[in-house]
């Protein structure tokens, strides 16, 4: 199937329509952020905080639909927090911008997955920096310390995922975000690296090739959403359209955009994600002993 996700990434009409979602994700990300630095320059409460930008914002791969997911970083003072969450929810539309909290005193039992998968393209925006980055150490330092059965628990029991995401016939199957082998396997795919990196596994040919092939299938969703919502003209949530389409509309469609393509994509990668969290299961040394893995590597594939 790597083959498939190749051929599809070599196509001219997928180039374009790559550097298009990249052209409209930097412009947006620009203006997200020039928006919360104006808001950030009236802000007058002489405490330390930074403004970070997460998800899509983040990667660039934003599309005229995306929340602006906001991070906001500060000591877990409430009184200080939430003075400067009244002043920003002040000026700034919630229909558009989401506002998260993340403390500064990294504590491991209050992180949440989303927090975790933020974690590698988290993007300072403005505020103190070096409170910012001083963020991002410790927050390394504590994925350290995380077990792999202790990441896979997390993933496991993601409340937003749904019971039924590992069924074919089910939404949330083929949800963009959420579904099988969709966005939440790519940031899954980037935590698990960047938790190969602080913990120190070994670096092999293997381990290469495996990240290497994950980055093929991120470019291939960071263009499946973005895509297919400007195909439709609605914020879709699953790249199964073709009830929202005409049949003239949905022949129109590039090949590699069609459901039954992009469901063979998903599927692919998300094998890929259970091999390469097998093969890390036998090569690394941070990991846990519970049974989680084979349960994860039971999933029909």
């Amino acid at each position: 199937m790597d083959d498939l996700v190749v051929r599809i990434l070599e196509e001219k009409t997928f180039r374009k329509l790559e550097a298009n979602v990249h052209r409209i994700g930097r412009a947006l990300t620009v203006a997200a952020s020039e928006r919360l630095r104006t808001l950030a320059s009236g802000l007058s409460l002489g405490i330390d905080y930074s403004l970070a930008l997460r998800g899509s914002h983040a990667r660039g791969s934003a599309d005229r639909h995306s929340d602006v997911d906001v991070v906001l970083l500060a000591d877990p003072d409430f009184e200080a927090y939430s003075a400067i969450v009244r002043e920003l929810l002040e000026n700034i539309d919630p229909s558009l911008y989401s506002l998260h909290f993340y403390p500064t005193r990294v504590d491991p039992s209050q992180v949440s997955l989303s927090q975790w998968l933020s974690l590698p393209h988290l993007s300072y925006v403005t505020g103190n920096r070096i409170n910012f980055r001083h963020y991002k150490v410790r927050a390394q330092r504590t994925l350290q310390s995380k077990t792999l059965d202790e990441l896979l628990d997390m993933l496991d029991n993601d409340p937003l995922r749904g019971r039924d995401w590992q069924q074919p016939q089910s939404y949330q199957f083929a949800h963009l975000k959420r579904g099988t082998g969709t966005i939440l396997d790519a940031e899954f795919f980037r935590l698990l690296h960047l938790w190969t990196h602080v913990t120190a596994v070994p670096t092999t040919k293997e381990l290469s090739e495996q990240l290497s092939c994950a980055g093929l299938y991120s470019r291939y969703l960071d263009v499946l959403k973005p895509a297919l919502r400007g195909t439709t003209r609605s914020p879709v949530e699953t790249f199964r359209i073709a009830s929202l389409l005409s049949e003239d509309s949905l022949a129109a469609l590039p090949w590699f955009l069609h459901p039954e393509i992009a469901e063979q994509v998903v599927v692919a990668h998300h094998s890929l994600l259970l091999d390469f969290i097998s093969w890390l299961k036998e090569n690394s040394r941070n990991v846990g002993t519970s049974a989680r893995i084979s349960q994860l590597c039971a999933i029909q594939r």
